[in-house]
């Protein structure tokens, strides 16, 4: 197995779709189920308020808190893949390095160092790997990408230097 591993990623519409099929399913999963059962708890507290207490102001502060962080949580993994297409204005390029302690990569614009104990999940897809980062940002690594190393030994070298859950999808 390799030790270090360089991906050339072209992200194209293609990527931010397959993307976004996972982000819906997937990501996030205990991130969005404490946001939905947090804004629950909220609208029913503000639901309390007012019955029990009528007290209109309190109970919509409630109310309002909560929906806005039902909406949020929804909204979002649409609007993540959407922002970063949006912000491209066409084709994406990335140099991703990676070795034994950390990986990095690099755009037009940036040159940025990530260690793997921030890598959260990498979802494999046909064509994909999609590390998602404990911060919620994600990296977009094409299959066909890849210049050192295979794609076939990239899942057990990310489960052998980092703490990240490793998935399979059928995408």
């Amino acid at each position: 197995m390799s030790n270090e591993f360089e991906v050339k990623a072209v992200l194209d519409d293609e990527a931010f779709e397959t993307f976004a099929r996972i982000d819906s399913i997937f990501a996030n999963r205990k991130f969005r189920r404490i946001s939905f059962i947090a804004s629950a708890l909220l609208i029913l507290i503000g639901a309390l308020i007012l019955l029990d207490f009528g007290l209109v102001p309190s109970a919509v502060v409630f109310i309002v808190i909560g929906l806005s962080i039902l909406l949020s949580t929804l909204s979002s993994s649409v609007t993540n893949g959407a922002r970063m297409k949006k912000a491209a204005k066409g084709v994406l390029e990335y140099d991703y390095r990676f070795s034994r302690d950390s990986f990095s990569y690099e755009s037009r614009v940036e040159k940025v160092h990530e260690k793997y104990s921030d890598v959260a999940t990498v979802y494999e897809s046909k064509k994909f790997f999609f590390l998602i980062m404990a911060s919620h940002r994600f990296h977009i690594l094409p299959k066909r990408g890849f210049v050192l190393g295979s794609p076939e030994n990239f899942c057990p070298f990310m489960k052998e230097v980092s703490p990240c859950e490793v998935v399979a999808t059928k995408y």
